[in-house]
């Protein structure tokens, strides 16, 4: 006597149903979503590499690693994205930002590590100022956090005795991380803090330079 396969049931469907709703994980929606906004963030910049490439007449070739110059370094996006210093890339305003950028790049690119760490100075800049390069270059905060101290580059522009805020993210472009250099940088503040102490017992009636 043969015996009829048993038919699922509506409740075996709704079982079924439950089994694959508890298989869903958010945690992987998360991070798909995160990696499709990184990505688009990657294109953005890509097209506004083109972009510069294209109406400054810069010779520029981006790729997955980053970006070529003609001199053969290679930018890595973070540096591209940390030149534009919270700008979105999709808009006209990016491309001067980041021509300008890639330009004065070239006052720190030819020159070697050691060479930029002998010229490293402290720098105190208040907050919002033009100059101030963002949060990830302060190193300290003068009391009452008005005021932020990185590093600056001796001599790197026309006046030699002129101490310049690397823009954001040039260092980075060069394989450089600055924090390594402010143990020294407050050595120096301390040397020239002491400097002009002696100078002021010496004679009290003289400007400090």
């Amino acid at each position: 006597m043969s015996t009829a396969a048993a038919q699922p049931s509506v409740a075996d469907g709704l079982s079924v149903h439950r089994d694959l709703s508890v298989q869903h994980d958010p945690a992987v929606d998360r991070a798909s979503t995160e990696d499709h906004g990184s990505i688009e963030e990657h294109a953005a910049l890509r097209r506004l590499v083109l972009a510069v490439s294209v109406l400054q007449n810069i010779d520029l070739a981006p790729s997955d690693d980053g970006v070529t110059t003609e001199s053969g370094r290679l930018i890595p996006w973070a540096a591209i994205r940390a030149a534009l210093h919270g700008r979105d890339p999709e808009t006209p305003a990016a491309r001067p930002v980041l021509a300008s950028w890639l330009r004065s790049l070239t006052s720190v690119s030819w020159r070697s590590p050691d060479d930029l760490q002998a010229r490293a100075r402290p720098v105190g800049l208040p907050r919002g100022h033009a100059l101030h390069p963002g949060a990830s270059w302060a190193q300290a905060q003068v009391h009452g956090g008005a005021m932020d101290v990185g590093v600056g580059l001796l001599g790197i522009e026309a006046d030699p005795d002129a101490v310049t805020v690397p823009r954001p993210g040039a260092l980075l472009a060069c394989g450089i991380d600055e924090t390594a250099w402010w143990a020294s940088s407050t050595r120096y503040l301390d040397d020239m803090g002491q400097l002009a102490a002696d100078r002021y017992r010496r004679d009290p009636t003289v400007p400090l330079r």
